[in-house]
């Protein structure tokens, strides 16, 4: 019970005591003063025993252990992005590999957003050449549908088949062209996409359709999810010598821009300030 129903108990006490005191020697026709009885009324408490017995009660309801705010989900732990962020077979890494930064991005190859942020990242790529790697991990989100993790299984076998160079090549070409939001390639199938990229088509189709790289992007799914990832894209800038970790979420800019009247800030302060470190 809360202040507001003590409150309310106390009008309804009152008003009952009121209304109870007032039944008199009431009679619903003409009355002549020889006619008139005396009859006993009871009056029922008084006002300063109503008063009394409110504030007992109010102190009874303040004396009551109220209920403990929920506490709100605490953030992954530095142990927890180590492990998750950690590189391993199944990444590929796209720069050089002994760079003093890593970027650990989370995408979905039919997401606009993460088509923005990609070419941010290329750009990023080119400035801080040498000084910035770049590993890719597959987040395709089911309202994207099929094409989503088609896309990423292609992706995977592209690499099995061609190497970096075809790995690069399919990816950044499905970003170029695709619909975006499960529309992927319009009439073009992945399977033409696959060859336009230099690919065989009998061993592309005979990879993606095997689904041998779903388990993989599942799990990486799955462990992302443990450090908070929900949505694409969503990075991670690390620096390698120290370990600390810089989470960027959305299409973030390379550079500060405005938008809407709005400034953005751009990830470059972020990887600017891990390099003076």
């Amino acid at each position: 019970m809360t202040m507001p129903m003590a409150v309310v108990i106390a009008g309804v006490l009152i008003a009952g005591s009121v209304l109870y005191g007032s039944h008199d020697n009431y009679d619903d026709h003409d009355s002549h003063d020889d006619d008139v009885k005396v009859v006993e009324v009871s009056t029922g408490p008084s006002i300063e025993e109503l008063t009394k017995k409110v504030e007992e009660l109010t102190k009874k309801i303040e004396a009551q252990p109220t209920a403990a705010k929920p506490a709100e989900p605490a953030g992954p732990t530095k142990e927890q992005l180590s492990e998750v962020l950690a590189l391993t077979d199944d990444d590929r890494i796209r720069g050089n590999k002994d760079a003093a930064i890593t970027i650990v991005e989370y995408s979905d190859m039919e997401c606009p957003f993460c088509k923005r942020f990609h070419d941010s990242m290329k750009e990023a790529m080119t400035r801080y050449d040498g000084q910035v790697n770049w590993v890719f991990r597959h987040f395709p989100l089911s309202f994207h549908g099929p094409n989503a993790v088609a896309a990423a299984q292609g992706t995977e076998c592209a690499y099995e088949l061609g190497g970096e160079e075809k790995y690069v090549a399919f990816l950044d070409g499905w970003f170029d062209q695709s619909g975006m939001n499960g529309k992927a390639l319009g009439d073009k199938t992945i399977y033409d996409f696959a060859v336009e990229v230099g690919l065989d088509k009998i061993a592309f189709t005979e990879c993606l359709d095997s689904d041998k790289y779903k388990a993989v992007i599942e799990s990486t799914m799955k462990a992302a999810s443990t450090i908070g990832v929900r949505g694409t894209p969503a990075s991670f800038i690390i620096h390698t010598k120290s370990g600390e970790v810089k989470q960027l979420s959305g299409a973030r800019p390379l550079d500060d821009t405005t938008a809407n009247g709005q400034k953005i800030p751009g990830f470059s302060r972020d990887i600017d300030a891990f390099l003076a470190k």
